[in-house]
This record gives structure tokens, C-alpha cells and sequence, in this order.
């Protein structure tokens, strides 16, 4: 069940190395959030959990290998390696008919129609993307929405299907929560082709590629990979949170409470991040991470809260997908452990040998190192609330009234009874008085 993700994976045909830490664990994420959703019990979502992940390994084996079946004089040109090179026409149909049976068998199997149509559209896009004479990849910004279709929108709208209980209603507050994660999902997959053929922009400009980095140019591809997608990613996420309270209050507050940790904690969040290569920008970084490894592993967490049952499932999620999460260990025992050790713990040691000032200098140790930078913490957190919540709500507040309420009761009370005045007058007269002006008339 677990594929070796080093060594010689580039050489596989479906090759894993390229999705297996970054497309399986946000897909079970969003199988976890259904689950924590509608309290389904462990001993009917095991099943179509087991079958969502080989739907998905021979899934992304397919999208991955018929690219590489149709791409194989574009990659020669270029230089790239490419996986269907070395094959027959015979053994690359063998393979992606092997794949493709096995993307089908599973909903074929369960009597789910509405999953099964979704999967061949799959199928169908990833053909469409690469094969002639179709080619959408080189269409421009039509083969970056498909991508993002075929590699990130679709695949969600899959994995909901599957999990979600056939009992289960569907709620304005369920398709709120459903439209802010596809709309959340689309502003993602754009952004990662984007910046996936900004990566490759001098092979596919070697190859003599039309897709629409080469298009636009490197310049304003990598504007809209580093600033102006990240910026409608990061929209699209926080509104997506926002109606994930409507549905899992404490999933939802749990992820904000681990991004706000996360972001207090600077060297352990830049600690988290290390594993990235460097030409994605910390932007970039940080919505991958939050996608691949925060919202699965939060959800996670809170099905197993829901029923001690689905320990089982955390403990394969993590021997599973291990290698995609190593950099927890890492930023936890440089970031955390460490720090605590060698400053707490062995700073109390030799403070305690000192001799006349030990149990004096021992508490200091812990002051310093502990109670002070909780209490400060938390002083700067509560201070912060203050004058980014209260603060601004008052003089929010304040501005409300005095635009609203004040303006009301002084203007319109006086102009009623400048209005009567000026027509008894004219009444009286037979004429305006000279200080009513042609404005107030019309």
C-alpha cells in the first residue's frame, strides 16, 4: 500500500513521486470534513475510503502517464525526461487501459452512477488535455482551466460524491460550503499550472509550446503565479472557512487557531516550509502547505475525536503519506524540542551546579523561558484583540451612529420646518422669500 517515494520512482510510468504528497492527502482531507460533517459511523466510510485511494493512485497514474504517451517528441525537443519514451504503443495501451479499469472497477462495483460519470469525464479530460488533435493544454487559458478542472476541481466534486451519505440532505448551508470549496479549488488549480509552466517556461519554449505562460510571456506569468492568484487564493480560502463554521464550528476554529500558532511561531513555521523548493515564493509555500497538510491532518483529527475508531485511519493516513509530512518532525524537533532542551532543561541543569544561587537561578531559568513568554504572549494577543476587534468596532459603531441617527434627527427636523416657513411666506406674499434659493425649488 505504501510506495516508495525516493530512489528510482522518477523511472515509474505513473510517477508517484510528482502527486503522492501533494494530491492524495487534500483529497482525503475533504473525505474527512464529509465524514466529521454527518457523524459517518467508521464502519461505513472505511470502505469508500479504501476505494478513494485507488481510485486516486490509478487516477493521477493516468493523467500523469497519458500526458507523458502524447508529450514524448515535445519532452525529446526539450530534454525533459519522459516515462512512455522507452515504451511500445502496445505496452503504453496496456498501461493506461490497466488504469483506467482500475479507476472504473470500484464505482462499477458499488452501484454508484453518479460517481462513475464523474470518473470517465475525468478520464476523458486528462485525453482531451494531452491527445491529438485536441491538445488543450496548448489552447492558452482554456488548458489552464481544464487543468485545474481535471487536477483539482473534478477530483474534489469526485471524492464528495463517493463519501457523502446517500441519507444525508443537501442543505443551503451544504452547498454554500460545496460552492465556496470548488470555487476555493479552481482559483488553486489555475494557480498551480500557472506556475508549474513557469517552471518549465525554457523547456516548453525550447519544444516550441503555446500554452499560456509562453503566450503572455515569463514576465506577466510570474505576476500572476507569485501575486495576483495567491492573493484570490487566499480570498477564496479564508471565505471558505468562514462557511465551514456554519457546518464544523470546531473544524473550522481549529484551523484558525493552528494557522494563528503557526504564524506566531515564526521559526517554526519557516521551519515547516524548508522542504519547498526555493523558486516558490513563502506565499506560495504557506496556501500549499495549509492545502497539503494543515486541513487534512485537522480533519483528521477531529473524526477521531468524533469515534475512537477512525485511530486506525490516522495511523495508515500517517504511515502513508509519512515522506509528504516529514518536515513536521523536522521543524518540530529543531523549532521546538531543541529549543526547550537545550534552554530549559540544560539551562536549569548547569544553573543548578552554580553553587550558592541554585534554587534562585533554577527559577529564573523557568521564568525566562517559560511563564514570561506565555504571559507576554498572551498580552500581545489580548492587546492585539483589542485594538483590531473592540477598538474598531467602537469607533465603527460611533461613526454608525453619527452618520445615521444624529445626521437624522438635526438635519431633517430643521429642513421640515425651513420648508413650511418658506411656504407660509410664499402663501402670504405671493413669492418666495429672497433667501430661498432656485436649488431648494427643483
Amino acid at each position: 500500500m505504501i510506495l516508495s517515494l525516493s530512489g528510482n520512482t522518477a523511472n515509474l510510468p505513473i510517477r508517484a513521486n510528482d502527486w503522492w504528497g501533494y494530491k492524495l492527502p487534500p483529497l482525503f482531507g475533504f473525505a474527512y470534513l464529509i465524514i466529521e460533517i454527518h457523524n459517518v459511523p467508521f464502519h461505513e466510510s472505511w470502505k469508500i475510503l479504501t476505494l478513494l485511494f485507488f481510485w486516486m493512485i490509478s487516477a493521477a497514474g493516468f493523467g500523469y502517464y497519458s500526458n507523458d504517451v502524447f508529450d514524448i517528441e515535445e519532452d525529446r525537443i526539450a530534454g525533459k525526461d519522459n516515462s512512455a519514451s522507452s515504451h511500445s504503443w502496445l505496452m503504453r495501451l496496456m498501461v493506461l487501459a490497466g488504469l483506467s479499469a482500475v479507476t472504473l472497477l470500484p464505482w462499477i462495483l458499488t452501484h454508484k452512477p453518479l460517481v462513475l460519470i464523474l470518473v470517465i469525464c475525468h478520464l476523458l479530460l486528462f485525453l482531451f488535455y494531452s491527445m491529438p488533435p485536441f491538445r488543450i493544454k496548448q489552447k492558452g487559458f482554456l488548458g489552464v482551466v481544464v487543468d485545474a478542472i481535471y487536477a483539482h476541481l473534478l477530483p474534489v466534486v469526485i471524492v464528495i460524491a463517493a463519501i457523502w451519505p446517500d441519507s444525508a440532505p443537501l442543505s443551503s448551508n451544504y452547498l454554500l460550503l460545496g460552492s465556496t470549496i470548488l470555487v476555493w479549488q479552481a482559483v488553486l488549480g489555475v494557480r498551480g499550472i500557472i506556475e508549474h509552466q513557469v517552471i518549465d517556461f525554457e523547456f516548453d519554449k525550447k519544444a516550441g509550446s503555446t500554452n499560456f505562460a509562453q503566450r503572455i510571456g515569463l514576465k506577466q506569468a510570474l505576476h500572476y503565479a507569485e501575486i495576483t492568484m495567491p492573493q484570490l487564493e487566499g480570498l477564496a480560502l479564508v471565505i471558505f472557512l468562514s462557511a465551514l463554521f456554519w457546518a464544523a464550528p470546531f473544524a473550522a476554529g481549529s484551523v484558525f487557531l493552528i494557522l494563528f500558532l503557526m504564524y506566531m511561531s515564526k521559526p517554526f513555521g519557516e521551519g515547516v516550509l524548508k522542504y519547498r523548493p526555493e523558486y516558490r515564493s513563502i506565499v506560495n509555500r504557506w496556501l500549499n502547505q495549509i492545502q497539503e497538510m494543515v486541513l487534512p491532518l485537522i480533519f483528521l483529527t477531529a473524526i477521531c475525536l468524533q469515534e475512537t475508531s477512525y485511530l486506525i485511519i490516522a495511523l495508515v493516513h500517517i504511515i502513508v503519506f509519512l515522506p509528504g509530512h516529514a518536515q513536521l518532525i523536522d521543524a518540530g524537533k529543531d523549532h521546538v524540542a531543541k529549543p526547550i532542551y537545550y534552554r530549559g532543561v540544560l539551562g536549569a541543569y548547569y544553573t543548578g551546579k552554580s553553587g550558592i544561587n541554585v534554587s534562585f537561578q533554577t527559577l529564573i531559568k523557568i521564568y525566562a523561558n517559560t511563564i514570561r513568554p506565555i504571559y507576554f504572549g498572551w498580552k500581545k494577543l489580548i492587546l492585539w484583540i483589542y485594538y483590531n476587534g473592540f477598538w474598531n468596532l467602537y469607533r465603527f459603531v460611533k461613526w454608525l451612529f453619527y452618520n445615521t441617527v444624529v445626521w437624522f434627527f438635526y438635519n431633517v427636523p430643521f429642513r421640515i420646518a425651513s420648508w413650511v416657513w418658506h411656504l407660509a411666506y410664499y402663501l402670504k406674499h405671493g413669492h418666495w422669500h429672497p433667501d430661498f434659493s432656485r436649488k431648494q425649488t427643483k
